[in-house]
């Protein structure tokens, strides 16, 4: 009994560091997120590619589609890869298409990490999207120098540390709207579908999407502490209020149509 006890502990301390991880509270000191909501990131930071080309994020902007930046490390061995397989299961579920509507951005946190290893690391996850075609033009694995990646980070609010040979840190994905404004943080490493199209909506001001995630984006609002968008019961009346005149308006037309027909056929 006493051995089946120490195994269940073991079990569960094993298993700790990476439940740890997925809360949004920090695990140490100086990690986690400050929201920035509403700020501009600097646009003119440059950064390398997986290729090893120079590429300001102004370029990655430049065709004004909301942007979602996953901030990872490519050397990460438990949650980075959690967070791009969720970036990944978005990419395949999310009715928005990559490239069309919206562009993904990794921000590499350790600046030892090399555009081979953001190269490799893009290749294992095209090779796994419904679509990789758009992904080699719209999901940029970027690296960066030491001071400009803190700048970045800084600039979105994420707090990470050095602990030995790794980085701890939170688990996010940021929305950004096409003008580099900071609109919405989602939390975790499993990454809603709905609720980040409809961010991605907001933050493009409704130039990307269908009318009826425009309409969508009118029922419902953002709940931050909920972390979702959430049924917005006054435009839910307001719609419902409209749509109900304008039936009647509609009724009204055809009754008063029908009875002029009708007065129409009996002078006849």
């Amino acid at each position: 009994m006493r051995l089946y006890v120490l195994l269940v502990c073991w079990s569960f301390g094993g298993l700790m560091p990476l439940f740890a991880q997925l809360d949004t509270k920090p695990l140490i000191s100086d990690v986690g997120v400050d929201e920035k909501l509403g700020q501009h990131i600097n646009l003119a930071q440059t950064f390398t590619d997986r290729h090893g080309n120079p590429v300001k994020l102004s370029e990655i902007f430049a065709d004004g589609k909301p942007v979602i930046i996953a901030p990872v490390y490519y050397s990460c061995p438990q949650l980075c890869t959690l967070v791009l397989n969720g970036v990944r299961d978005l990419i395949n579920e999310m009715e928005l298409t990559l490239g069309e509507d919206y562009r993904v951005v990794n921000i590499c946190i350790d600046p030892e990490n090399t555009p081979q290893m953001a190269a490799d690391k893009a290749a294992n996850y095209f090779a796994t999207l419904a679509r990789p075609e758009p992904a080699e033009k719209n999901w940029f694995y970027l690296t960066g120098k030491s001071q400009v990646v803190e700048n970045a980070m800084d600039q979105i609010g994420f707090r990470y540390k050095k602990v030995d040979e790794q980085y701890s840190h939170t688990s996010v994905i940021v929305l950004v709207s096409p003008e580099g404004v900071i609109t919405r943080y989602v939390y975790g490493v499993s990454y809603p579908a709905k609720d980040v199209r409809l961010g991605l909506v907001e933050a493009a001001d409704g130039k990307v999407g269908r009318t009826l995630d425009k309409v969508l984006i009118y029922c419902f609002k953002y709940d931050p502490l909920a972390g979702k968008y959430v049924k917005d019961a006054m435009n839910l009346m307001r719609l419902g209020g409209g749509l109900s005149l304008l039936l009647m308006v509609v009724i009204g037309f055809f009754l008063w149509r029908s009875e002029l027909l009708n007065k129409t056929e009996a002078g006849t």
